[in-house]
């Protein structure tokens, strides 16, 4: 019995300890079926001025697919993601579909050009500074 709940306790270890990357960003595993966007992957180089953030996300080495539930915290923040500070700081619009549950904390902090978000219903929890020191002019919330 013991053999088993160790063998079990060590797969859910890996499995949350898991990342890949598809598209432009990178991905936690959370669970089985869900993972936490932690930002643009190492080797992005793209330079639009527009980001949409996928509800659902594909990883093909292991041919799962996820919903993506979180943001995880500082994700596209330039003061913290300072490799991407430049890419960061010209986005002028956020696009998030639904499926994303959570926003962490300081997740688009000091991104100086974002004016324009649009969530879906589905965000339930915003952590503090989400938006900080961005000048918004316009967020629209998706009806259910």
């Amino acid at each position: 019995m013991k053999k088993i709940l160790l063998t079990l306790f060590l797969t859910m270890v890996a499995m949350a300890a898991s990342a890949f990357d598809q598209g432009d960003f990178q991905y936690l595993v959370t669970s089985d079926s869900t993972v936490t966007l932690n930002g643009f992957k190492d080797s992005y180089t793209g330079s639009s001025t527009v980001l949409y953030i996928p509800g659902y996300t594909y990883d093909a080495s292991t041919q799962k697919y996820y919903r993506v539930t979180k943001i995880a915290w500082g994700a596209f923040n330039p003061n913290i993601r300072t490799s991407f500070a430049t890419q960061l700081r010209a986005i002028t619009r956020v696009e998030i579909r639904p499926g994303v549950e959570e926003l962490d904390a300081a997740v688009f902090y000091n991104c100086t050009s974002l004016n324009t978000v649009y969530l879906p219903s589905s965000i339930k929890r915003m952590g503090a500074y989400t938006f900080g020191a961005c000048p918004i002019t316009y967020i629209a919330i998706a009806a259910e």
